[in-house]
């Protein structure tokens, strides 16, 4: 792995260990696809769901709407009609 990697990898868990504990559970139970798109919304929002799917992951589009929705249900992002948003 290369250092700066490791360095994120480690500021990322120093930033979650600051969250509250109902949140902390919360967090640590998201998946690398669910973090990479909340930081998609975080960089550009709104975005469509059809730019939302686009990924290297080999998982199904039915299987990343789950995803979302789990983020949607953790009040993470919102949708409305067919774009999410970051949910700030």
């Amino acid at each position: 792995m290369k250092p700066k990697l490791i360095l994120k990898i480690v500021k990322l868990c120093l930033l979650s260990s600051k969250l509250p504990k109902s949140m902390e559970q919360d967090f640590s139970n998201l998946n690398f696809f669910q973090m990479q798109k909340i930081v998609s919304l975080y960089k550009q929002s709104p975005q469509s769901s059809e730019k939302l799917l686009i990924t290297n992951f080999k998982i199904s589009n039915a299987q990343k709407y789950r995803y979302l929705k789990k983020l949607i249900s953790l009040k993470i992002i919102k949708k409305r009609h067919n774009e999410y948003s970051i949910n700030i």
